[in-house]
């Protein structure tokens, strides 16, 4: 009875990957259901298989599309983020070089009090960039 079992089992699986198969056209998969199994091929039959294929390539198609648009998504958070980190970056790098010309201009015009103030007194810090039309770096 095991026996059985396990040889109706095995042609399940068989039949199931001749269904499924999409490496093996129609009239294979026709020859295949009437020579080994049996099942005579009618009008109906070739009706439910093409309807039976028709879902699976649907089921595939909705598998791709949304893996795609998963992808894309990824893709434009990924895209986001580094887009973040080097604005940040030049942001940081072209108000530091904004700075220091501003600082060397002090220096060289004598005024390193100015320089020493601007340092710890953030109001101070803010009057003095306002002075060289740097209001924006003022915020930082």
């Amino acid at each position: 009875m095991a026996r059985l079992k396990e040889q109706c089992d095995a042609a399940c699986k068989r039949l199931l990957s001749t269904l499924f198969a999409s490496d093996v056209d129609a009239q294979e998969k026709y020859r295949v259901l009437e020579s080994e199994y049996n099942i005579p091929i009618t009008e109906k039959t070739e009706e439910d298989m093409a309807a039976m294929c028709n879902y699976s390539d649907g089921v595939w198609n909705d598998g791709r599309i949304a893996g795609k648009l998963d992808g894309l998504k990824k893709g434009r958070l990924s895209g986001l983020r580094e887009g973040r980190t080097d604005g940040i970056r030049i942001g940081t790098v072209n108000t530091t070089n904004s700075l220091m010309a501003q600082f060397a201009k002090l220096r060289d015009s004598g005024r390193t009090e100015d320089m020493d103030r601007a340092i710890s007194d953030r109001e101070y810090l803010n009057k003095l960039l306002a002075e060289f039309g740097l209001t924006e770096v003022a915020r930082l």
